[in-house]
């Protein structure tokens, strides 16, 4: 039952922080671009839990950013994911 609550709030909370972006005209002259950038690696470094995950993210980063130089879209979103993801998966085995 709380997951269905979790999940209605945080899709509602979505839908309002996309109505109230709206009325930001351009985050870059305000200096917000970088929030979402800034958030994301506070979740990444706090996730860390030693020197193990180093190869996971060294192989995440790379991998996203040859896909952001050579494949274009959005695509590096995923292949970044996966390659951690399986980086991971190598390094820790199927713990």
């Amino acid at each position: 039952g709380a997951g269905i609550v979790l999940y209605i709030l945080w899709f509602l909370s979505a839908m309002i922080g996309r109505q109230a972006g709206a009325f930001i005209p351009s985050p870059e002259k305000l200096g917000i671009d970088f929030a979402l950038i800034a958030v994301f690696l506070t979740m990444a470094v706090s996730g860390l839990r030693g020197r193990k995950d180093i190869p996971v993210v060294i192989a995440a980063v790379i991998v996203s950013w040859l896909f952001y130089e050579y494949v274009g879209g959005k695509w590096y979103i995923l292949a970044g994911g996966i390659a951690g993801g399986f980086t991971a998966w190598v390094t820790y085995g199927q713990d």
